[in-house]
């Protein structure tokens, strides 16, 4: 009971938290549509992503040791910290083996939750892919090459200030996510600054990146640019699914929205910890993983944030996907670990909370 009554509390301060910091627009929003859910992959409309027929699977060996969390004066068994904070799903891969897998609250394998922003690292990827393919030039292109519809401002706004979150752009987050035609929005956006002045974190800027990479695509669209150069060549288990926005052809919620299985998020780390190879073959551009997870000395933009990556602050090259309600793939390079951690909530740890747990547990394997 007494456990029961904490995480309400927890969910309660996160709730309270999440409104004070929203501007009155987006406030405004969340009043009126509800607050975002793991579970919102059943309320938008949706493209499928197949996976093919050679599936790939983990070596599974779950460990006998019993790993401790300390937070503070307090440590904690693993399996009643991951209860505690509200976890679904909890996997530890450690050269290329499943040592840890739990899953809680009705949740399994198969269980396909909308994984928030973890979903920007599968973009920062696929424009490595279309790279590579031809179908963008270069990253210095202006996004207008690809969006003419967006006022003539934005030609200074390149797919490397997208990528990078160095635009200029503001355009409320929780708008971002509940805007249900983003074609008809395009023309009325508007830089506040200009470009590659400061970093700063949002989701209008994945969304513009997506649009163009899909309008450099072939004729298929952003899912089945996905399905074709990464769903099926690294074997997914399950189909996945990806929102779209209610426009007519659907337009992929590229910032996030993206439904899927924690084994089928691992193969992502597990991808990017080889540097792009996957079962002897290359199949992202290794020079593209490295500049993916690798600090911009070079250019204006925040030390912590590489292409849809978050870098974290540890002396083993970690890095992170992130997604809003604690959805996490954390690859450590050094000990050769890929932790993937599904919830409901960020169970009162924060961004920096859940990173200091993942280092912990990756230096003690």
């Amino acid at each position: 009971m007494r456990s029961r009554i904490k995480q309400l509390w927890v969910l309660k301060a996160a709730a309270f938290s999440l409104l004070l910091a929203l501007s009155g627009c987006e406030l405004a929003w969340v009043l009126r549509k509800g607050f975002p859910s793991v579970e919102d992959g059943a309320r938008f409309s949706r493209k499928s992503v197949k996976a093919g027929e050679q599936v790939f699977q983990f070596n599974s060996q779950p460990t006998e040791r019993q790993f401790k969390v300390h937070e503070g004066k307090k440590t904690s068994s693993l399996n009643d910290f991951l209860l505690e904070t509200k976890t679904t799903a909890f996997l530890v891969l450690h050269c290329d083996t499943l040592i840890v897998e739990q899953y809680f609250d009705g949740y399994t394998d198969t269980t396909r939750p909308n994984v928030f922003s973890v979903t920007k690292s599968f973009l920062g990827t696929l424009v490595g892919c279309a790279l590579e393919d031809g179908y963008i030039d270069s990253l210095e292109q202006s996004v207008r090459e690809y969006v003419p519809e967006l006022r003539e401002e934005f030609n200074a706004v390149t797919l490397r200030h997208l990528l990078q979150m160095r635009t200029g752009i503001s355009y409320p987050e929780a708008g971002t996510y509940y805007q249900d035609n983003w074609r008809e929005l395009l023309p009325s956006l508007k830089l506040r600054g200009q470009p590659d002045k400061e970093w700063v974190y949002r989701s209008i800027n994945s969304q513009l990146l997506g649009l163009a990479l899909e309008r450099a695509l072939p004729n298929i669209s952003l899912t089945d640019y996905l399905q074709q150069r990464l769903w099926v060549p690294l074997g997914m288990e399950s189909d996945a699914f990806w929102n779209t926005d209610e426009s007519e052809p659907g337009l992929e919620k590229a910032f996030c929205c993206l439904n899927a299985t924690a084994r089928d998020l691992a193969k992502l780390g597990r991808l990017y910890l080889n540097y792009g190879r996957w079962e002897g073959e290359q199949i992202v551009p290794q020079d593209w993983i490295q500049q993916s997870v690798t600090r911009d000395t070079v250019r204006k933009t925040w030390p912590f944030y590489g292409y849809h990556w978050w870098l974290l602050r540890g002396d083993q090259q970690e890095y992170m996907a992130r997604g809003f309600l604690g959805q996490y793939i954390y690859v450590n390079p050094v000990k050769e670990v890929v932790i993937v951690r599904l919830g409901t909530a960020r169970g009162g740890q924060g961004f920096h909370g859940w990173e200091k747990i993942f280092a912990s547990l990756a230096r003690s394997i």
